[in-house]
């Protein structure tokens, strides 16, 4: 996973050929699992939900009821990156450069999320969207 990393995150060609091929399985997949779920026919309402890091690069935040965006600032994230993957500062910028700013993430989203306290702040913030989405 590393050595692919290192490849296709310092060369946009790559990047893009990489994309092709798992980004269409990726959807192909989603769309098949969010189809069995909308089949089903027992009168529950259904709530499906989407852990995907490209969600918005790859447009499907358009289809999608409740987008839930969950951010923090950079110099947290990188440190994340690097204290929890052992990924080094730079390798985790030039990831942050291949995706979505923080702009067109909130402009896709229904709901928020600012991470950057501990982890019980962040279950508190969820809990709170989770519920005023599943009421």
């Amino acid at each position: 996973r590393a050595a692919m990393a290192a490849i296709v995150f310092s060369d946009r060609d790559r990047l893009a050929a990489l994309e092709g091929i798992t980004h269409p399985a990726i959807r192909d997949r989603i769309e098949r699992r969010l189809a069995e779920h909308a089949g089903a026919d027992d009168g529950d309402r259904r709530t499906v939900v989407l852990d995907h890091p490209l969600l918005v690069e790859t447009g499907l935040a358009d289809e999608l009821d409740v987008v839930v965006v969950v951010t923090a600032p950079e110099d947290l994230r990188v440190a994340r990156l690097s204290e929890g993957r052992g990924i080094d500062e730079d390798d985790a910028r030039a990831r942050m450069r291949n995706q979505a700013g923080d702009e067109q993430r909130r402009a896709a989203a229904t709901h928020v999320i600012v991470n950057d306290g501990d982890l019980e702040d962040l279950e508190a913030r969820v809990r709170a969207v989770w519920l005023s989405v599943t009421a």
